[in-house]
């Protein structure tokens, strides 16, 4: 029997030094696969900052071509109440001023084209 105890020993032995080793390799597994996710989890919070830092950079460009287009709209009012203005001197300065043919000539192409 102490023949047979020493053979389940080994035997045990051998199948316990598998395990150790099957566990270290898990561990090593492990460690690696945390290693790729904090890896994973930094290139994803740089994912996230640059999403943010996008997002206000669209704002700022929405916002100022929201401005410009009310610049524009006031200089455009500007330009008209400009013209309007200098029309009456025009017909003075010139001695003419044909308020018919004027609008012809500030009437967009499609609204001179024949019926």
């Amino acid at each position: 029997t102490v023949k047979a105890d020493e053979s389940k020993f080994t035997e045990l032995n051998a199948k316990v030094k598998t395990l150790v080793k099957e566990n270290a390799d898990l561990n090593e597994k492990v460690t690696k696969l945390n290693s790729e996710l904090d890896e994973t989890r930094a290139k994803l919070q740089e994912a996230e900052q640059r999403s943010v830092d996008a997002h206000s950079q669209l704002s700022d460009a929405t916002l100022a071509r929201v401005e410009l287009s009310a610049k524009l709209r006031e200089e455009e009012a500007t330009r008209t109440e400009i013209t309007d203005a200098l029309r009456p001197q025009a017909s003075g300065f010139f001695g003419w001023y044909d308020e018919e043919e004027d609008s012809q000539h500030h009437k967009p192409p499609h609204d001179s084209l024949p019926s």
